[in-house]
């Protein structure tokens, strides 16, 4: 349910909001414009306020009007949303109090950057099921199911490949489900989209968040806007842990990089408690970096329960990350600086 303090103006930036913005805003200057990156964080707000107007193109990968993004446990029935109703004939619109989809965009205003901790390791994974198993992102996977062991977590919102056209977002709740996501392609995922499957379909109240750097800065945005205004389901404590993996872009069938991905400054995630990936790391290990002391816990909890194994990341190793790093940044805020002056002729 809604919390009453629902409206944007309440509580909030009512400056930014006297001429309030809707989805025919965000689709004409994010998603139109190229820079959207296909987080789904406006799909998933969306859904936290029981409105169901958006969903996730299935060939684009991109935010729509219409359709229907919302999943269901097996056995359940889909109840009617308003996008049902427009299906029969009246037409969709999107409440003339809301414009969150808009206002939580990061593409739109970026949220701030938090302290870091900045420490680096080199990990391999220690538990023998996820040996075993042999998929991909070990450690990865290693790191969720020593979250969900300890209750930390009651699920994880994870990706998994599937022959589809995009990858399906998955909730995951145990290390079996883990094992049978391993792999799944983040990038290429509205990755957000998940946490309102997890607090509505589901019903849980902690969860892990995986996703990329663009989703992680997407959630931060999402809170630092909705935190004080609807926090719908409480949406703002279910999230106690963000793990982010490596990305340097998602190419297109073609090969190129996907225009939203053009104008992103983060290679490794600096919104996440954690971040995962295998640049600079030795074959079969990968990079963790502890962001955050929630991200230090869950790390050393892991290392404590024979999950992983670690040691400390090699200067050099460090070095070239943190180049290649701000290679990225360098390049993302090119592109938006290019962007900006071509928008302004």
């Amino acid at each position: 349910m809604v919390g009453a303090n629902h409206r944007p103006g309440a509580g909030w930036n009512v400056r930014k909001m006297e001429k309030r913005k809707e989805f025919s805003d965000l689709k004409r200057d994010v998603i139109d414009a190229g820079t959207c990156s296909g987080c789904g964080a406006c799909v998933a707000v969306c859904r936290l306020l029981d409105l169901d107007f958006l969903s996730i193109d299935p060939v684009s990968g991109l935010p729509v009007l219409g359709g229907h993004q919302q999943s269901t446990p097996a056995g359940e029935a889909c109840a009617a949303t308003p996008l049902v109703r427009a299906a029969m004939g009246d037409e969709l619109q999107c409440p003339i109090d809301c414009g969150y989809c808009y206002y939580q965009c990061p593409r739109v205003e970026k949220p701030a950057l938090r302290e870091d901790l900045g420490e680096y390791y080199e990990v391999v994974t220690s538990d023998a099921e996820i040996k075993a198993a042999g998929v991909a992102d070990d450690v990865l996977t290693s790191l969720l199911a020593s979250a969900l062991a300890d209750a930390l977590v009651e699920g994880v919102v994870a990706v998994a490949d599937t022959d589809g056209a995009l990858p399906e977002v998955r909730i995951a709740m145990h290390k079996g489900a883990l094992i049978e996501h391993a792999g799944g392609n983040y990038g290429a995922a509205a990755a957000l989209t998940g946490l309102a499957d997890a607090i509505v379909n589901y019903g849980l109240w902690s969860v892990a968040l995986v996703g990329t750097p663009c989703q992680m800065e997407a959630y931060e945005k999402l809170l630092s806007v909705g935190r004080e205004t609807h926090n719908a389901h409480n949406f703002s404590s279910v999230v106690r842990l963000r793990i982010a993996v490596f990305c340097d872009g998602v190419l297109t069938s073609e090969g190129e990089k996907r225009e939203g991905c053009k104008t992103c400054a983060d290679l490794i995630g600096q919104f996440a408690d954690l971040s995962v990936g295998s640049i600079s790391a030795s074959a079969g290990a990968s990079v963790v970096i502890v962001h955050t002391d929630v991200g230090k816990e869950v790390f050393e909890s892991a290392q404590q329960w024979s999950f992983i194994e670690a040691k400390p990341l090699d200067r050099s190793a460090i070095t070239a990350l943190q180049q290649k790093q701000a290679e990225k940044r360098e390049a993302g805020l090119k592109e938006q600086a290019r962007r900006a002056h071509s928008a302004e002729q």
